[in-house]
């Protein structure tokens, strides 16, 4: 705007442009207007025009300095106040519009009007490098500039006033305060330097900065070397590495001219020529590429009750053991070494000759003496009834009667189930090797019962004896056990180590399973002896010995007990019910139940037939041939 060719520019964005009094209340752009034109004042924020930007006609045809992307400071300043008559200045705010810098809106008689604040009221003069801003005289005026020091070398501080305190990497010189870097120098923002080079040289130090007081060299102990080929074993003593004994270069060989040089190390020239090795234990020696050297001594005396050895020193020598022997004699058994030599064991008694006859104690047998070995056959007590329990008492035979029996399975146990070895008690000399459920190798099922070790599926964890034992009770008659058998086996076929037995009642069945079985295979054992009592069945798995056990153990599934007693068998006429119009009795002899003459009477009242009861039980009639024809007539 220009009056009287002075202009009047508004820097304060905040302030009210003049272009903008068409929207001014009226009795305050009446004020603004009237200041203007007569000159006395400017509006806050403007100057004269010796300060002011180039008119809009300068600008350009863009009109206002917005053609080069400055705000419009005149749109800011618009405020519209509230028209209605006003009572107080709170009837007058404008909440939604700001009001320019170091201006309040009070109510002047009556009416609301943009009014100069009063000095000292605090505001924001726009410039970011300014602290404390206040009013002064209707102007925004920082009373103070704002503190941009970091306190950091590295930076160079500086203000800019859209922006606040800036601060600028710089590359200077510094102290980062630690003695142990070189040659400090600032780089983004931060002060460091080389590292200081503490290496003494010394391999009996180890050396370290200190931050403070820079190297520190501190004496070590343990090995080193101290540069000369002639010592070995050198160590650090007091930080210097002091040198060790002189290493073996071979003098003590009588095959070798040797010597030591201190940059080359030992040197060894072979000798050619008899020699002594100083062992006891060759002979013959001489001296072949520097070493000296003879034929092993032989040191073996022909007995199987030592053990030949060779010490070095003292040459062969001949240590009794306690190992088994063959004393030569067949009818020993249990022949031992003892003093170097082998002993006696106790007479065989199934050996037998001419001075020595057999008897083994037993009445329910026949002894005899066949080829030189003793025969005891169990007496004959086979009464020739199937019904009847035939067995030697005190060299007596007993045949008692079976009576009604069971037949068929009368106990499964298939190891199935969390509680499946309830019946069963279960121990082992061996924590490594025991019986438990498994599931990798079955008959039938899920599980089976194992002897080894889970996971590794081996019995190699050094001697083992390991027992599974349940109650059975055996039905009254013939009964067999049945067990089904999978192992695998370092000693195959042998009944000496690795032994898988069945045991009743203590007593051990033959045969033992000292095989390996690729499959499950049925094993039967005759539970008659037991018949109509309850006796224990233990299986049991012996290593014997702890030496190259290789296998991967024993599998038992489907353990059964078996009635084989034959039906009919009978005590009283009682236990052989009738059929039809047969009665059938007990043969009191034989104890088994026989068909008799029938006790009904088959009669179909007619005279031409021919009534009998046929061995099923049931009436048959057969006409009569000629009966009833008209010779005879009808009857």
């Amino acid at each position: 705007m220009s009056w009287n060719g002075r202009s009047i520019v508004c820097r304060d964005a905040r302030a009210t442009p003049v272009g903008a009094l068409g929207r001014t209340p009226g009795a305050l752009r009446a004020l603004v207007l009237w200041a203007a034109l007569a000159g006395l004042v400017a509006a806050p924020g403007c100057t004269p025009d010796e300060q002011a930007p180039p008119d809009a006609d300068e600008v350009g045809a863009g009109g206002d300095a917005d053609a080069q992307g400055t705000p419009d400071a005149d749109a800011a300043l618009e405020v519209e106040l509230p028209s209605s008559e006003c009572q107080t200045d709170a009837q007058c705010t404008t909440p939604d519009q700001p009001l320019p810098a170091c201006r309040e809106a009070r109510c002047v008689a009556g009416r609301c009007e943009l009014v100069q604040a009063d000095d000292g009221a605090v505001c924001d003069d726009g410039d970011d490098c300014t602290a404390q801003d206040r009013c002064q005289g209707g102007a925004c005026q920082g009373s103070g500039a704002v503190g941009c020091d970091d306190a950091n070398p590295c930076t160079t501080d500086g203000c800019d006033p859209a922006a606040g305190c800036v601060h600028t990497f710089n590359q200077k010189p510094c102290d980062d305060g630690s003695a142990c870097t070189l040659e400090d120098r600032c780089f983004q923002g931060s002060c460091g330097g080389a590292a200081l080079g503490c290496d003494d040289g010394n391999p009996c130090t180890d050396d370290a900065c200190d931050p403070i007081s820079g190297c520190v060299w501190v004496p070590r102990s343990g090995p080193c070397e101290d540069g000369n080929a002639c010592t070995s074993g050198d160590s650090c003593v007091e930080g210097a590495c002091q040198p060790g004994p002189a290493p073996d270069c071979g003098e003590q060989n009588p095959c070798v001219d040797a010597s030591c040089d201190p940059l080359s190390g030992c040197s060894a020239t072979p000798l050619d020529g008899p020699c002594d090795d100083g062992s006891a234990c060759t002979s013959g020696d001489i001296c072949v590429e520097g070493v000296c050297a003879g034929e092993a001594v032989k040191c073996d005396d022909g007995n199987p009750c030592t053990n030949d050895s060779c010490d070095p020193a003292l040459g062969c020598q001949y240590v009794a053991n306690l190992l088994p022997c063959d004393d030569g004699d067949a009818c020993t058994l249990n022949d031992v070494c003892a003093g170097g030599a082998c002993l006696s064991g106790a007479p065989d008694p199934l050996c037998c000759d001419a001075d020595r006859g057999c008897d083994d104690g037993d009445p329910c047998t026949d002894d005899a003496c066949n080829d030189g070995y003793c025969a005891f056959v169990a007496k004959d007590c086979d009464d020739g009834f199937i019904c009847t329990l035939d067995v030697c008492e005190g060299g007596v035979c007993a045949n008692t009667p079976y009576g009604p029996v069971a037949s068929g399975a009368v106990l499964v146990d298939s190891f199935e189930g969390a509680t499946a070895l309830g019946p069963w008690t279960l121990s082992s000399t061996n924590s490594e090797v025991r019986w438990q459920l498994d599931t990798s190798e079955v008959r039938t099922g899920a599980q089976s019962l194992y002897c080894g070790n889970v996971p590794a599926y081996s019995y190699d964890f050094g001697a083992t004896e390991a027992s599974a034992s349940r109650s059975v009770q055996v039905p009254a008659g013939d009964a067999s056990l049945e067990l089904w058998v999978r192992q695998d086996l370092d000693e195959s076929g042998n009944c000496s180590f690795d032994v898988t037995e069945v045991y009743i009642d203590g007593k051990a069945q033959s045969p033992c399973l000292g095989s390996t079985l690729d499959t499950f295979t049925r094993q039967t054992f005759d539970l008659t002896p037991w018949s109509g009592s309850t006796v224990t069945v233990e299986i049991r798995f012996d290593t014997v010995d702890g030496a190259i056990n290789d296998g991967m153990g024993v599998w038992i599934d489907d353990l059964t007990v078996v009635a084989d007693s034959p039906a009919g068998c009978c005590l009283v006429d009682e236990d052989c019910p009738g059929v039809g119009c047969e009665a059938w009795v007990c043969d009191a002899e034989a104890v088994i139940c026989v068909a008799q003459v029938p006790e009904v009477v088959c009669d179909d009242q007619d005279p031409c037939t021919a009534d009998v009861c046929e061995p099923g039980g049931t009436c048959a009639s057969t006409a009569i041939p000629g009966c009833g024809d008209a010779a005879g007539g009808t009857p």
